[in-house]
């Protein structure tokens, strides 16, 4: 189990990643004063682990079709 262990030190994780960290906390005080009230079609909500995948899969999918 030694290298199947060691693979798992590096994945990435909503615990390990600072990006997701920080947009989740921006995400979560924004929330709290009401930004989904303006309806803004580039507010995105990364409060959820799930969401910040596809966004970024997403974006990686489009700047490789360019």
């Amino acid at each position: 189990m030694g290298k199947f262990q060691e693979m798992w030190e590096y994945a990435d994780s909503p615990k390990r990643n600072r990006l997701f960290k920080k947009l989740s906390i921006l995400s979560k005080d924004l929330k709290r004063m009401g930004i989904e009230e303006f309806q803004f079609v580039w507010w995105y909500d990364f409060t959820e682990w799930k969401d910040f995948c596809k966004f970024a899969v997403d974006v990686y999918n489009k700047r490789r079709d360019l």
